[in-house]
């Protein structure tokens, strides 16, 4: 595909590939069931429940799915992604990296998420509590204030308070 500013999309079909973005035998690879391209198409959770993973792959892919971005297919461009998707991947990559114990400091996590992914973002935080790091979340949505351990408010005169929540 051509972007030109001002001017609307050119989308071209390459000859050699046909539109496939892979070298066709590489593309028409089959493992009996469908062909390569035919796998990277759909989305991962669909693929990859099929398939034997390494253990550290299996990690990642069940982080995939706790943060609800498993409908994404292997082949999807990171332009075509939405801001919250964009977002859950980078939480992943950082946390992938990260040690045990770990401080995280999240900002305006909301921003770019639906109201439904929001609870599935907070247990997954949780989780991350329960496995020994430490999240401070500096957002405002109502659902993330809810399921905080503590929350610290600083008031229009700028009086700070601290509350625990259980």
């Amino acid at each position: 595909m051509i972007e030109l500013p001002y001017l609307d999309d050119v989308k071209l079909k390459c000859d050699e590939c046909e539109g496939k973005g892979l070298i066709l035998e590489y593309a028409e690879i089959s493992d009996g069931e469908q062909t390569f391209h035919e796998a990277i198409s759909e989305p991962m959770g669909n693929v990859l429940n099929r398939i034997n993973l390494t253990p550290k792959f299996q990690k990642i892919f069940e982080y995939f799915k706790k943060l609800n971005l498993d409908y994404l297919s292997l082949d999807r461009k990171v332009a075509s992604l939405s801001g919250g998707e964009k977002q859950r991947i980078y939480l992943l990559s950082k946390l992938l990296k990260s040690k045990k114990n770990q401080f995280i400091l999240l900002e305006n996590l909301s921003f770019g998420l639906s109201d439904e992914e929001i609870p599935n973002i907070g247990h997954f935080l949780h989780e991350l509590s329960i496995l020994g790091h430490t999240v401070l979340l500096i957002d405002h949505h109502k659902a993330f204030t809810e399921m905080a351990s503590y929350l610290i408010r600083i008031g229009s005169n700028g009086k700070i308070e601290t509350i625990f929540q259980g």
